[in-house]
């Protein structure tokens, strides 16, 4: 199909690192905010000195699948009808439905559903149409067949697994856990922490440094032996999964955390009573309802410091990707972009997970 945007002029384009993170609390990146004050996030406060730093910028949606459809279409939610983690971009820009849809609902389906959501052009097909060279490591989550389509290692399909009982039972307002309660998934002696993510990051980094070799080779060069050093801009996509849960962690990143700052913060924990039914619902769908044994003031601050860990670890690996993008003479002619999804709770107003 067309694409949403005018092509790009590749001569003159600069090439893009685009950093992503999944379930990120933006404000500890605004120095305005006491959250800021939590943990040390150097890379990420470097970017912002160095740019721009749009602190009050807000998510389309508060999951995965449906934040992740919007950026990457410039639609809303309700545009595309990506409402859950279950049901991405059910085609493709060729009108072919995507696999992991037909797995999960049958192709009839996704083809009728890709009618009604009316975008299936994601950015990186209108970047690759505009003359970029589009690498992808990491999470997409976000379907349109992206995972077969481009390369070298991209993740995550957009539908994650198909209909889920939880999902689509909660319009009848049925309450009971879909997640656990997120002392079950919470460590801090974790011994390897995120393999999947330090694989993305090197991955990144082996991609940068090669590019960085191979830009330095004359262009007669680089066409006699097919060398990935093109003159074309190139797009880089690096996508962690963390800060999302597990909340996993260990005493190398616990360091970086100002625990009195954070035991400072002890959120409120409302009555389910006093709350509005959404919220009371959410708050027993995560685990932390009336029906699970009483979180004591060490355990919601054991929750919150593991997460703040967990961001210092995003931003140890992020900041490495940034300084091979530096060692391979790359970066100034590179426009940084870093984002995530959407946000986290971490424990605050009785909720866990996205924010």
């Amino acid at each position: 199909g067309p694409s949403m945007w005018p092509h790009v002029a590749a001569a003159s384009a600069p090439n893009i690192l685009f950093l992503m993170s999944d379930s990120m609390d933006g404000r500890v990146i605004d120095r305005a905010s006491p959250v800021a004050s939590y943990v040390k996030t150097p890379t990420l406060d470097a970017l912002a000195v160095d740019g721009l730093n749009f602190v009050r910028t807000y998510a389309a949606s508060p999951q995965c699948v449906p934040s992740r459809t919007s950026m990457l279409t410039g639609r809303r939610t309700d545009q595309i009808r990506a409402y859950s983690n279950d049901n991405g971009l059910t085609l493709d820009p060729t009108g072919a439905p995507d696999e992991a849809c037909s797995r999960s609902y049958g192709a009839l389906w996704c083809l009728a559903n890709g009618k009604s959501q009316a975008a299936h052009t994601t950015f990186f097909d209108a970047l690759a149409d505009g003359g970029y060279e589009v690498a992808l490591f990491g999470k997409v989550d976000a379907g349109a067949n992206i995972l077969s389509r481009y390369g070298p290692a991209p993740t995550s399909t957009g539908f994650h697994g198909g209909p889920s009982i939880p999902i689509v039972t909660r319009a009848a307002d049925i309450r009971r856990p879909s997640k656990p309660n997120p002392l079950r998934l919470t460590s801090d002696r974790a011994a390897h922490v995120h393999p999947e993510d330090w694989r993305t990051h090197n991955r990144c980094i082996d991609w940068l440094a090669a590019k960085g070799v191979a830009s330095r080779e004359p262009s007669a060069a680089r066409a006699n032996n097919g060398s990935m050093g093109t003159d074309r801009p190139w797009f880089l996509y690096c996508s962690l999964n963390i800060p999302h849960p597990p909340f996993k962690t260990n005493s190398t990143w616990l360091q970086s955390v100002d625990e009195p700052a954070v035991r400072a913060s002890q959120p409120p924990w409302p009555l389910l009573a006093s709350m509005h039914p959404h919220d009371s619902y959410m708050s027993t769908a995560k685990g932390v309802g009336d029906d699970q044994p009483v979180f004591t003031d060490f355990q919601v601050f054991k929750v919150r410091r593991t997460y703040y860990a967990m961001v210092a670890e995003t931003d140890y690996l992020l900041g490495q990707v940034v300084s091979a993008c530096k060692d391979a003479g790359l970066y100034a002619s590179t426009l940084v972009i870093f984002l995530s999804d959407h946000g986290e709770m971490s424990m605050e107003h009785r909720q866990v997970r996205s924010r």
